[in-house]
This record gives structure tokens, C-alpha cells and sequence, in this order.
């Protein structure tokens, strides 16, 4: 176990008095397999580059090296039985949060940005040699008072309620002639453990989303809704709404407005924080969020609603979170 120790010392990752030992160890595997994933890249070639082959298969061989290492974190399915999959979502998680690039069969790393935020700095396209802590999967170092504000990784967040209000003003109205059946609804309202779409509109709220059900048609469409005194008009929604759930940057949108958003709750322990997300975030947050954060499950069955932090982040992101309209509500 000392090899573990050492690399946890390394990182700045601090066992938490309510974890136990194994626990505290997945969390270890899970950011030194993240951390030589991106060394990976730049001892393949002077360029940071490698192919996706390589680097899923030198993935693999470390979680499979730490597994020999330390056979208790196979216990509950959590490493052991799963590895091709936890493997993958890492190298997923990593790229969507821009850490690397995916570019004709290669992944080359991201161009080196350090963002001060506060009492910290998130690094991206980090040296192999340079030090660092790590929270999940992504770098970051302490801040000093030289340090300048950077450029976020995709240059801002955008605010929900910006680009929803843009879009209600720009888009083409037309009567709504939907067929029933081939068409769901954003439900407005809690709960949202059984989804987040319905059959039936609700005219309660003036405006909504709507969209094709994924049996009909290839590509889902979307549409803003809204009621009228004459009963119900639709706006069909340009292509990247569809994309990559760039739709939950306008479900969040409404549901902020309408102040049916549910809370996003910090749980403070010692040495970490739990984050409980009980809505979806919008694409650009929750990949930064999954990034820099421990899943409480590898196998796959987890949500990714509820997520590890150190302690010493959790500001950081509450202040993510509220500029972007997010209610945060923290229990110490």
C-alpha cells in the first residue's frame, strides 16, 4: 500500500474520515491512471500526441497494474469486473472536458491553459513533468497572488437564461400541429427521478420544450412551445440544440426562470464534499464537473449526479454553479 500512499501524497489526495481505506485508494487509482493517461501523450511524441489504440490500451494495462497492486479495490464491481468500461470513461470524460482532442484516429493534448479561480488554478495540456494536484481526473495547483485570470476552457459558460431568451426572440412561430403520439414534452415540474419528458404539455408555464420521440425519427427535433390565448405555438430549434445535449442548456434555461430548478446540495466532510445534482447540468458545466470530481461508483451504474470533491474545491465550484444560475445549497 505504500506505493499508493505516496502517489496520494503526491497528488494532495487526503483520505476523508468517513471513507474507508479502499474507498480512499479507488479515488487514488482513479487520478493517477487520469494523470499518466495525459503523460502518456507527451512520451509518446514531442507533438502530445497518440494513437486511440495506444492510449486505450495503455489505460487498460494501468487500471489492470493497479488491480494486481491493490486487489481489495476489485471488491464490489467496482475496478475488477468492469474494466473496459471504466477504462473508456475515462478517456471520455477527459476529452469532452477538453484535456485532449480526438483528430483522425490520434488524440493530441489540448493547448496548456491555467484558469486562477480564487484560491486555485485548473490546468489543462499540462507537461508530463509538471507537478500538480489532481481532483478526479483533472489538474490543478495552488494560486499565488501573481497569477492572472485566464480564458475558461471553452472560453465561457453560457448563461441558460441568456440563450434561451435569445432564441424566444429570434425564432419563427407557427400553430402547433403536432401529432400526439409522435412527439414528448419537458416536464416542468418535480419530480424528475422517472425522467425529465411527458406525453401531455403543461400550461401552467407560458413557454416549454418539446421534441420527437427518438422511435420516429433518426435525429430528434427540437421546439420551443409556448401558450398563447389562442392555444399552442411551436418553433422548430436549429441542429446543435440536439447535439450533445446542448437541449439541457434551455431545459435548465426554463426551469431556472420558472424557479422549478432543483437544488444542487454540497455536502461538507472533512477532507472532501459531496455533490448531489438532482438535474441534469447543462453540457458545458457538467463536463468540467465530471472532470474534476471521483464518481461514488466505477461500474457504470452510478449517476453521474452524485460526485466526490476535495473540500478545498468546493468553492470553486459553487461559484461555477451560481454564475450560471444554479441554486447551491450546502450542508456542513
Amino acid at each position: 500500500m505504500i506505493n499508493l500512499d505516496i502517489i496520494a501524497k503526491e497528488l494532495n489526495i487526503k483520505k476523508d474520515k468517513s471513507e474507508k481505506d479502499v474507498e480512499w485508494y479507488r479515488r487514488v487509482v482513479y487520478s493517477a491512471v487520469g494523470r499518466m493517461a495525459l503523460a502518456t501523450l507527451w512520451n509518446e511524441n514531442d507533438k502530445g500526441e497518440i494513437s486511440v489504440r495506444r492510449l486505450k490500451s495503455t489505460t487498460y494495462e494501468l487500471l489492470k497494474a493497479y488491480e494486481s497492486m491493490v486487489p481489495g479495490i476489485n471488491s464490489t464491481s467496482n475496478y475488477g469486473e468492469h474494466t473496459d468500461r471504466l477504462c473508456d470513461s475515462i478517456l471520455s470524460t477527459m476529452e469532452n472536458a477538453g484535456f485532449f482532442y480526438h483528430r483522425a484516429e490520434y488524440y493530441r493534448i489540448a493547448k496548456t491553459k491555467h484558469i486562477k479561480m480564487g484560491k486555485v488554478k485548473l490546468c489543462r495540456g499540462i507537461y508530463a513533468t509538471e507537478s500538480c494536484y489532481m481532483s478526479g481526473l483533472g489538474a490543478y495547483t495552488k494560486a499565488t497572488n501573481a497569477d492572472e485570470n485566464d480564458e475558461s476552457f471553452s472560453n465561457s459558460f453560457e448563461k441558460p437564461q441568456f440563450v434561451l431568451q435569445k432564441l424566444i426572440e429570434s425564432v419563427s412561430w407557427r400553430e402547433c400541429d403536432f401529432e400526439k403520439e409522435k412527439v414528448e414534452y419537458l416536464k416542468m415540474e418535480e419530480p424528475f427521478e422517472k425522467g425529465y419528458w411527458t406525453g401531455q404539455p403543461n400550461f401552467q408555464f407560458q413557454y416549454s420544450l418539446a421534441r420527437t420521440k427518438k422511435c420516429e425519427t433518426f435525429l430528434q427535433t427540437y421546439y420551443l412551445v409556448r401558450k398563447t390565448s389562442e392555444g399552442m405555438e411551436v418553433a422548430e430549434l436549429p441542429t446543435w440544440v440536439s447535439e450533445d445535449r446542448n437541449y439541457t442548456l434551455l431545459s435548465t434555461g426554463l426551469l431556472q426562470y420558472y424557479k422549478q430548478m432543483p437544488p444542487v446540495i454540497i455536502k461538507h466532510g472533512e477532507e472532501i464534499a459531496k455533490i448531489e445534482i438532482e438535474y441534469r447540468l447543462h453540457p458545458d458545466v457538467e463536463n468540467l464537473m465530471l472532470a474534476y470530481s471521483w464518481p461514488e461508483r466505477y461500474d457504470g451504474e452510478n449517476r453521474p449526479f452524485s460526485r466526490i470533491i476535495p473540500k478545498s474545491l468546493s468553492g470553486t465550484f459553487k461559484k461555477i454553479l451560481v454564475d450560471t444560475g444554479y441554486n447551491v445549497r450546502e450542508d456542513f
